[in-house]
């Protein structure tokens, strides 16, 4: 019974694999799921270092003034 559910799912990650993602590994979807996730992390950590810069941080203003560099 396990043997016939992982080959049922092994089937449909295949014909998943085939139909919508063409040409693409599971590692090149999982690295473009984390680009994206450090991307908007990156996003919110420099509108957080805009803002306390705004605030009067000096040390988060030097961190931005570097980041932009």
């Amino acid at each position: 019974m396990q043997r016939a559910q992982q080959s049922q799912a092994a089937a449909q990650w295949k014909q998943w694999n085939k139909e919508l993602l063409p040409g693409m590994t599971a590692f090149d979807i999982a690295g473009l799921a984390i680009k994206g996730a450090l991307g908007i992390l990156d996003s919110l950590d420099e509108d957080g270092l805009r803002y306390s810069c705004s605030e009067g941080s000096r040390a988060d203003c030097d961190a931005l003034r570097h980041r932009l560099q």
